[in-house]
């Protein structure tokens, strides 16, 4: 359908609910700025087909939930977002791009090509993006500017311990409506793992849990201690095995019922 089609649509819609009484030149005026304006943002969201196809990513981010990530925040608009772990920069870029100019990043993690990732290719072009060669567990207030943390992802250590210990160090500065997302809290469906998967699970500790893998069964028991240790807090997690998903949990401190 042309965007011409669409407009005029949309235009006779809008028109069809301008309140009787309004001279016909006045709706018409009003229909335009409508109009007009409906239009002013655009989305470019093209720079997603260059991350890891869903199917053959270990690790990184897969090309769908960095898309769900990036919807997340453009809806939430948090001002200040924290990133444990950095890798090869594929959340962070979906980051950087889905927050407002006045909001800022901090990525935290312990590798050289992370470090030279994020100074080659985002600094210079993000300046609201700072980079901390440092482990999770060395977060300190003052890295932030002692802000209050709207938003966090914990995508690194993929250890009980060392995320109970970093999430004790963030909880006093997390805003009254923050966010925490913990990826790789799925199941991998036997069905679709490919060679490569299965290379992963020759070396790499794993769990089966009802016929299905948990490649990162830490992460997993991480999202029960916030749940089991933190008051306030509930979970909503992106899991299915109905494609190969590494899944994500979205934790937050918000009243899970709304004030009527």
């Amino acid at each position: 359908m042309s965007n011409f089609i669409v407009g005029l649509k949309r235009s006779l819609l809008i028109k069809s609910q301008i309140p009787i009484g309004i001279s016909n030149k006045l709706s018409n005026i009003l229909v335009k700025k409508i109009v007009r304006h409906e239009y002013d943002e655009k989305y470019d969201l093209g720079f997603f087909n260059s991350y890891f196809n869903n199917e053959y990513t270990i690790g990184p981010l897969q090309k769908d939930e960095a898309i769900l990530l990036y919807g997340m925040i453009k809806v939430l608009r948090p001002k200040v977002c924290v990133e444990f772990g950095f890798c090869l920069g594929h959340s962070a870029f979906s980051t950087l791009n889905a927050i407002d100019e006045d909001a800022s990043l901090f990525s935290y993690d312990i590798s050289d090509s992370a470090e030279e990732i994020a100074t080659k290719h985002f600094y210079g072009k993000f300046s609201n993006f700072r980079f901390f060669k440092k482990s999770q567990e060395d977060f300190e207030a003052s890295d932030i500017g002692n802000k209050k943390i709207d938003f966090v992802f914990f995508d690194a250590s993929h250890d009980l311990q060392m995320n109970i210990n970093t999430f004790n160090k963030i909880k006093p500065f997390l805003s009254d409506n923050a966010f925490i997302a913990i990826h790789d809290t799925g199941l991998w469906n036997k069905k679709y793992l490919k060679p490569k998967h299965h290379v992963v699970l020759n070396y790499a500790p794993h769990k089966e849990i009802e016929g299905s893998i948990s490649h990162q069964n830490e992460e997993r028991e991480f999202s029960n201690w916030v749940l089991d240790n933190v008051k306030g807090f509930s979970a909503l997690h992106f899991h299915t095995l109905n494609t190969l998903r590494h899944g994500l949990t979205i934790l937050s401190n918000v009243d899970p019922r709304l004030p009527v």
